[in-house]
């Protein structure tokens, strides 16, 4: 199970290192662009923000909303109100996976 602060202090450092040169001890140093490492940082800090839970956008008479990637998650009762499924805990679109919090 990954530890909350852990991830962030993560996050935090992988942030500081985009741009440095960490690349002279590889083998293909030679063969690189160099940018392939800033890459996989950018991936990596990416998925790790998705494991940090963030709130849900609810408005009143709207249906509720992924903040990463806005994918509604609400069901249209049909009358004007949205059924909000606070049981799901990861945003459900496959190309997502944000982690949700529905505290108000």
């Amino acid at each position: 199970m990954m530890n909350e602060k852990k991830v962030r202090e993560a996050i935090y450092c992988m942030k500081a290192s985009i741009g440095e040169t960490m690349c002279e001890e590889c083998v293909n140093y030679q063969k690189c662009d160099h940018t392939k490492m800033d890459d996989m940082m950018r991936t990596a800090i990416e998925a790790l923000e998705k494991q940090l839970p963030k709130k849900v956008i609810i408005e009143d008479w709207c249906p509720s909303y992924c903040p990463s990637c806005d994918y509604e998650l609400s069901e249209d009762l049909g009358d004007g109100f949205y059924r909000h499924p606070t049981f799901v805990k990861r945003c459900p679109n496959p190309d997502c996976g944000q982690k949700l919090d529905w505290s108000e």
